[in-house]
């Protein structure tokens, strides 16, 4: 039975993957942070300056990851192959924001993106370096560095997340068979792991830095038998 609290908790979750969705999509060709991410990173950057900060920075990202595997196996007495196909997925969204109040770094995050929240959690961070500076031996001097205002992403033509899940299965099995077709082997398998990281950076020296970045990897592996002399071997590429 779904139970008031789930229904919020999936509900929220819904909300948070929407917004997040939003908030970091923009033209493939843009060369310029989503506008709502930088009015989300001027509410902390204001925020730190009413709490005499001199120096504050903020972080929101999302990350999702998924993995997808396909392995082929014979099936004891019967001589067919079956395929068991695996698929996970999760992500994360929130953000993160750094000052220094008084010579000393304060930290504080949460994983609510909104404006309030975003200015509760840079007071919090400012409380904290507060407290830090009365064990700071000497204050943080930061490094000058110049402000970039830019939007960046992995070069690719699709966005892989995009890509039907059939089509990946399809993918898989087609490459398990391939490697199945050595009659030494009797069990393949393939798989892939996807990840997307979007990040906004923005800081109180003028930066605002928006980037996409995708990994894959895939990876092969067969099981093959010597039934003469009882050996097997498990390569994977």
């Amino acid at each position: 039975m779904l139970t008031r609290r789930d229904f919020l908790t999936a509900s929220a979750a819904t909300a948070s993957a929407a917004l997040a969705r939003n908030l970091f999509a923009a033209p493939k060709d843009s060369k310029t942070p989503s506008a709502d991410l930088e009015k989300l990173g001027d509410v902390a950057l204001r925020e730190a300056k009413k709490r005499k900060a001199s120096y504050c920075d903020i972080r929101i990202v999302r990350l999702r990851d998924q993995r997808i595997g396909l392995r082929l196996s014979p099936e004891r007495g019967t001589g067919k192959t079956l395929a068991v196909p695996s698929v996970s997925e999760d992500s994360s969204f929130g953000f993160g924001v750094r000052v220094i109040v008084d010579g000393a770094w304060g930290f504080a995050a949460s994983p609510v993106v909104t404006p309030a929240e975003i200015a509760r959690i840079t007071g919090e961070a400012a409380v904290i370096a507060r407290a830090n500076a009365s064990i700071q031996p000497k204050p943080v001097v930061l490094a000058p560095v110049k402000a970039y205002r830019d939007r960046w992403q992995t070069p690719h033509d699709k966005d892989p997340f995009a890509i039907p899940m059939a089509e990946k299965l399809d993918l898989l099995r087609s490459a398990a068979e391939d490697v199945k077709k050595n009659p030494r082997v009797f069990g393949g398998a393939a798989g892939l792991s996807l990840r997307s990281e979007d990040k906004y950076f923005a800081s109180s020296e003028g930066s605002s830095i928006q980037q996409l970045i995708l990994q894959i990897y895939g990876n092969l592996d067969a099981t093959a038998v010597d039934r003469e002399k009882r050996h097997f071997a498990q390569p994977q590429l």
